[in-house]
């Protein structure tokens, strides 16, 4: 029960009443003194009324000596009602002096911390309330003993107030660990794979994936899907993601250790979603999140939060601004410290045969940066189409001192010398079947925009670049060349050509065409290359447009929106290239295929464009290859023999009109 401080009424009367008889007697007693009573009888009154007095005097203290007591009692039952109330609350107190040390503190902190603060600093009181004193908080959650407590430092009064609120915390804990979390995870540099390898060595790769996933399930509340071959989606909670932050995504980021096929090192990058109650929220944080790996160099994870800074987790280089720039980056770096090496003195570039305006182009650029190293550098090329023949006419200035004859590349030392093969990955293709011949793994590059059927013997992995996505080889070389992080000034000559590659492969920019594209252009435009320049070189003559007009004259369909122009007269190759492309500009007309005869010579070419169709594939079945949307084929074979045989392919084929 709960006393007033004040006294009652009774309590009043009483001590007044003692008070005014005291007064009374003491009074009258003095009174006395002054009378004319005897001495006996005046002494036994004054006795009487001091006595009276003494008495009254006595009984006044003793009632207030009681009631003061009454009044501590009642405040310590005030104190403690006070003090059991806010305990029972879950709140306690801590008063600490200038110098952080505890002085004292409630009987609820005492109880919830063992009575074992006094005397200690305050950031003794746990770990995690440490961890977030040392940061300047002034209110904070932390957790003890499995308790979640809200921290309120009052600095001005030097307390700290804690109060319970567990039940508050482990629901929204519970709501935080049950919240979506969205993943996206990216074999790194698989498109280079599937360029490169074989297809069961691209299961294993996938399979290798998909196990190391299949244990995370296993482990973790996770389900995941592969979408695109080389590409899976992950869904798990926020409480997963917890304990893989805690792992720092170790299975991610070791994966490179699984498995070891032809040197290739397996790796993936991981981006992850989370914070958003909206699932397209959280795919596109997982797609930006993704990026950031890709962009920083690829076998990593990256947690992008809502509304907060991203977490990185694996590796720490720095890398290009594009995803698709993760192995540019890499095989610029070791072109770089090859021909930075002082045993190299040559370098050797090839093309394919009949170069066109992009094998000239990046053979030109790779020979322009080898002679910022000082190296003696040239291109090995002596057939060209009637485009390449006019670029070279009208811009290069010493071609005698950029070209030379296979006999004579032969002749360069193999030890000292680095050999390139741009636009093409065959030697076979190229002037000298043997180009490779005697050369050391470490001596050889590979750049091309063309898928690979088979690599050369003797190519080491990370020497080679094949990329189906990227526009051209031109920009492949333009791209090394910007990423080599040498400075390297190149020629007004060199930037045109390789603007000129470009312009020829992306139809001006109508195809093929990416970011990546749109920067290499732009910078090469920065050394003085023109689009005026590269689209003059396109322009076709007269003759060559006659041509084209005999070609289509001998069009048929094959099958439903796939046509074949056979022409039994000779052509230059980029005139049956624009052949194609000519067939297709009429509506309805998914695919396009020419032959025609290369001049001088027994070979006839085949062009395939599409708009939509898998080409490549119908390519490869008459022994060529290229891309998605456009590829080509050489034959010595009789015109109708590998006009049937062209047939036979389109035909057996089905309609292919999924992306690479």
């Amino acid at each position: 029960m709960l006393y007033n401080y004040s006294m009652n009424k009774k309590h009043k009367i009483f001590l007044l009443s003692l008070i005014t008889l005291a007064i009374v007697a003491l009074i009258v007693g003095m009174t006395l003194i002054g009378t004319q009573l005897t001495g006996s009888n005046r002494v036994l009154l004054l006795l009487l009324f001091a006595t009276i007095s003494i008495v009254s005097l006595i009984l006044v203290l003793g009632a207030i000596i009681g009631i003061r007591r009454q009044r501590v009692e009642i405040k310590k039952s005030f104190d403690y009602y006070i003090e059991e109330l806010i305990s029972s609350s879950g709140i306690g107190t801590i008063i600490f002096n200038s110098e952080g040390i505890i002085i004292w503190s409630s009987k609820f902190i005492s109880e919830r911390f063992n009575n074992r603060l006094i005397g200690k600093n305050v950031s003794d009181i746990s770990k995690e309330f440490q961890d977030h004193y040392h940061n300047n908080k002034t209110q904070f959650t932390f957790k003890h003993n499995n308790i979640f407590y809200e921290a309120s430092i009052i600095t001005k009064s030097n307390s700290i107030i804690l109060r319970d609120v567990t039940e508050k915390a482990s629901i929204l804990e519970q709501y935080k660990n049950e919240k979506s979390v969205v993943a996206e995870l990216d074999i790194d540099n698989f498109q280079e794979y599937q360029s490169l390898l074989p297809e069961e060595e691209i299961f294993a790769i996938q399979s290798t994936i998909m196990k190391m996933l299949d244990s995370l399930v296993e482990k973790h509340n996770i389900i995941y899907r592969q979408y695109v071959n080389g590409k899976f989606m992950i869904f798990t909670d926020h409480e997963t993601l917890d304990k893989l932050i805690k792992e720092e995504f170790s299975v991610f980021t070791k994966i490179n250790t699984a498995l070891s096929i032809n040197g290739v090192k397996l790796t993936v990058s991981v981006g992850i979603g989370v914070g958003s109650t909206l699932p397209n929220e959280l795919m596109s944080l997982a797609k930006e999140a993704i990026i950031q790996s890709q962009n920083r160099g690829g076998d990593q994870v990256t947690v992008a939060y809502q509304n907060q800074d991203y977490k990185y987790f694996g590796a720490e280089t720095e890398a290009v601004s594009s995803s698709s720039r993760v192995k540019i980056s890499q095989i610029s770096k070791i072109i770089v410290e090859r021909l930075g090496d002082p045993k190299i003195k040559n370098v050797i570039v090839y093309g394919h045969k009949y170069a066109d305006l992009d094998a000239l182009g990046a053979t030109r650029g790779i020979v322009e940066m080898a002679r910022a190293f000082n190296k003696k550098s040239y291109i090995v090329n002596a057939t060209f189409d009637n485009t390449t023949k006019k670029a070279i006419k009208q811009l290069v200035k010493n071609p005698k001192e950029l070209f030379i004859k296979p006999t004579q590349a032969d002749k360069f030392s193999k030890s000292s010398t680095l050999v390139f093969i741009c636009d093409t990955a065959e030697p076979t293709r190229t002037e000298n079947p043997n180009a490779l011949k005697g050369f050391e793994e470490s001596n050889i590059f590979i750049l091309d925009h063309h898928r690979v059927t088979k690599l050369p013997e003797g190519t080491h992995k990370s020497h080679t670049y094949v990329d189906t996505a990227v526009s051209s080889a031109s920009e492949i070389v333009a791209e090394i060349i910007q990423f080599s992080k040498r400075n390297i000034k190149i020629s007004l000559e060199t930037a045109q050509l390789l603007l000129a590659g470009i312009y020829l492969d992306t139809k001006q920019f109508q195809k093929q065409v990416s970011s990546r594209t749109f920067a290499a252009a732009s910078w090469l435009e920065s050394f003085g290359a023109t689009a005026n320049v590269a689209t003059n070189l396109l322009k076709l003559s007269e003759s060559q447009t006659t041509t084209i007009r005999k070609i289509l004259t001998e069009l048929i369909e094959v099958k439903p929106g796939y046509y074949l122009a056979t022409y039994d007269g000779e052509a230059d190759s980029d005139v049956i290239s624009v052949a194609a492309d000519e067939i297709l500009r009429t509506e309805g007309r998914r695919a396009a295929f020419v032959i025609a005869k290369i001049p001088g010579s027994k070979l006839y070419k085949l062009s395939a464009r599409s708009l939509d169709v898998n080409v490549q594939l119908i390519a490869e079945r008459v022994g060529g290859g290229g891309h998605f949307a456009a590829s080509a084929a050489t034959s010595e074979e009789s015109l109708s023999i590998f006009a049937d045989n062209l047939i036979q392919a389109i035909v057996s084929v089905k309609n292919e009109s999924n992306n690479n």
